[in-house]
């Protein structure tokens, strides 16, 4: 479990960098930042909703001290796919073109 949760977490950040990186080029960068903080809290709603459920599922059983551990699993699944969904639906939104930004490299 030591060794699997900074991968986890990894995969976390890096669907969170792509997820501001990969914003529309060209369209309205007010309507894509109010969306982008939509999706933002979208996604905190959404774990707070799997820690909630996670309680509620596991109260009065061996394992109801277990809870915090299992939504945090399910959030490290759940934040990608919310933020991959959230993006298609960005980009159908938009209708513009995906550019990465290139990143310079400081001297």
């Amino acid at each position: 479990m030591l060794v699997v949760s900074p991968l986890i977490a990894l995969v976390v950040a890096i669907s969170v960098w792509l997820f501001v990186r990969l914003s529309p080029v060209g369209a309205d960068a007010i309507a894509v930042r109010r969306f982008n903080r939509a999706s933002f809290a979208l996604c905190i709603v959404g774990c707070l909703a799997i820690f909630g459920w996670a309680y509620a599922s596991l109260a009065g059983t061996p394992d109801s001290a277990w809870w915090p551990v299992i939504g945090a699993l399910y959030c490290t699944v759940a934040v990608p796919l919310l933020f991959v969904i959230a993006a298609l639906v960005r980009s159908r939104v938009c209708r513009s073109e995906v550019v990465i930004k290139a990143v310079r490299p400081r001297r």
